[in-house]
C-alpha cells in the first residue's frame, strides 16, 4: 500500500485485477487477497459472457451471477463490468488504476498471445502467486466423474467423490461412458482447459 510522504499524504495506490471468476474456488479468493495486499484500493474487472466465449469458451455462470458474487468479497473495493480479456492501458485509465495485477499463470487470448503483454511491456504488471492444487479444470473433472458415477450406479455416494484427478483422463472416461465420440471427448477437454486458464 501507498506510504505517506512528508507533508500531504500520497494518493492511495489503486490496483486493477481482472478475470472471468467462473466457478470460483480458493485459488481465485487467494489471488484477490494477495492483490489487495499490494494496493490500497483494489478494482476488479469482470469479463462479460461474450468476451469469455470469444477468448476461451462459454462460462458456466452467467455474467450477472458472477458480478453479484464478487460484490460480497471483502478485499474488493470497486467492480468494473465488461472489461476486455486483454487489458489495455486505457482499461487501467478507465479504472483509475496505477497498475495491473495477475497470477503467475498467464492466459493466452484468442489471437494466441499472452493476454497481459501490453501491461508487461508498459511496466504496469504485478504478479501474485497461483494457488497450487486447485483449478477450475479439476473441479469440472470431479463433477463429470460424479455425474458418470450417478449415471452408471443410479445413486450417489459422497464418500466415493474423487479428491484430485487428471482432468483429461476424467473427461475421456466420463464422456466415453455416455457414448460420446473421441472427437467430442477431445473437444470437451480442450474447452475445459481453456475455461480453466483464468
Amino acid at each position: 500500500p501507498a506510504a505517506a510522504s512528508e507533508g500531504a499524504p500520497e494518493r492511495p495506490a489503486r490496483g486493477y485485477f481482472d478475470g472471468c471468476f467462473d466457478i470460483m474456488h480458493s485459488g481465485h479468493y487467494n489471488a484477490i487477497r494477495q492483490a489487495k495486499m499490494i494496493c490500497d484500493v483494489l478494482v476488479v474487472g469482470v469479463h462479460s459472457d461474450a468476451e469469455i466465449a470469444d477468448n476461451k469458451a462459454l462460462p458456466v455462470m452467467r455474467q450477472d451471477e458472477r458480478y453479484e458474487l464478487l460484490k460480497h468479497i471483502k478485499w474488493i473495493d470497486e467492480i468494473v463490468r465488461d472489461v476486455p480479456y486483454s487489458p489495455l492501458i486505457s482499461t487501467l485509465e478507465g479504472a483509475r488504476a496505477d497498475f495491473c495485477i495477475h497470477g503467475d499463470d498467464m492466459p493466452v487470448n484468442a489471437q494466441g498471445i499472452c493476454a497481459y503483454d501490453e501491461m508487461k511491456d508498459a511496466g504496469k504488471l504485478r504478479i501474485v502467486k497461483r494457488t497450487e492444487g486447485v483449478s477450475t479444470t479439476d473441479l469440472i473433472g470431479r463433477l463429470l466423474t460424479l455425474a458418470r458415477q450417478e449415471h452408471r450406479d443410479g445413486d450417489f455416494d459422497a464418500s466415493k467423490a474423487p479428491q484430485k484427478m487428471d482432468a483429461d483422463a476424467v473427461m475421456n472416461s466420463a464422456f466415453n461412458s455416455f457414448g460420446a465420440s473421441s472427437k467430442a471427448c477431445s473437444d470437451a477437454s480442450d474447452l475445459v482447459g481453456r475455461l480453466a486458464q483464468k
